[in-house]
């Protein structure tokens, strides 16, 4: 089965606001809005939306903003890295930026030739632990 099959459910995240959308050919789809632009606040709200048991059993697409995102771009090693190293360069990089707030964050690593600076991409780990008991909680597929 595809990933952008006609039955996978979208949940879009932004600042304050969170969209459902529904396959084609659905009933409409579902916007939620927070007073607060915290990821996290986001949760209760798509807590009570997925209780309706017509988003129940289908696949589940999660697209977060940038904003709830943290990206870095290394300098360039010069040499290969195994991923733990690569890992552990970026995780150095994000805690120089963001200080030790980034401890607690979720770090995933695009390698690149050793001339090139790794991409790094970090969220919030707590956040990730919390949408994804959520989803599983409401039956979604992982």
């Amino acid at each position: 089965m595809s990933r952008w099959s006609a039955d996978s459910l979208r949940i879009a995240l932004t600042p304050g606001e969170a969209a459902l959308l529904r396959p084609r050919g659905t009933p409409a789809s579902r916007a939620l809005a927070s007073n607060e632009r915290s990821a996290a606040s986001l949760l209760p709200l798509l807590d009570e939306a997925l209780a309706d048991p017509d988003w129940h059993g289908r696949r589940v697409e999660v697209v977060l903003s940038q904003h709830f995102v943290r990206h870095v771009l290394t300098p360039p090693p010069g040499k290969a890295l195994s991923r733990a190293e690569e890992r552990a360069l970026v995780s150095a990089s994000l805690r120089g930026i963001y200080g030790d707030d980034a401890l607690q964050w979720n770090v995933q690593v695009l390698s690149q030739p050793p001339q090139y600076g790794l991409v790094g991409a970090a969220m919030d780990a707590s956040f990730i632990q919390q949408l994804d008991a959520l989803l599983r909680a409401a039956g979604f597929a992982r």
